[in-house]
């Protein structure tokens, strides 16, 4: 899954969303995410589990690097949450976006209202 964010007012930034369910999450997925992130040349990478990381997994993790918001200080490149952590707000993903996606896609444009009454049947 692919999600955006912007940091800067000329940029857009992309975050790579890895969901793994199940009880065999290793620091395979980890690496495998990095590697993802590092070839889209996307800023960070999620990866969202079921269970809650191994030891091994976060030290992978860890060892991703950060990344370096021009205004915010720096982020994990790699990040590790669990369902649990993200329905009870435990967790959050870190990242900020100074636009809060208003700036990312373009917006629809409005309608305006019809001032005529339609008839139904």
């Amino acid at each position: 899954m692919l999600s955006f964010f912007q940091d800067e007012s000329n940029a857009v930034k992309k975050i790579i969303v890895s969901v793994k369910g199940g009880d065999h999450v290793g620091v395979g997925m980890v690496r495998e995410l990095d590697s993802v992130v590092n070839r889209e040349k996307a800023a960070i990478g999620l990866l969202v589990t079921l269970t809650p990381p191994t030891k091994a997994m976060r030290t992978e993790a860890n060892a991703a690097g950060f990344y370096r918001s021009p205004h915010h200080g720096d982020f994990p490149k790699i990040q590790i949450l669990t369902i649990e952590g993200l329905l009870n707000c435990a967790e959050s993903a870190q990242y900020s976006d100074l636009a809060m996606g208003g700036l990312t896609f373009k917006k629809a444009m409005k309608e305006s209202p019809s001032r005529e009454q339609v008839k139904l049947l």
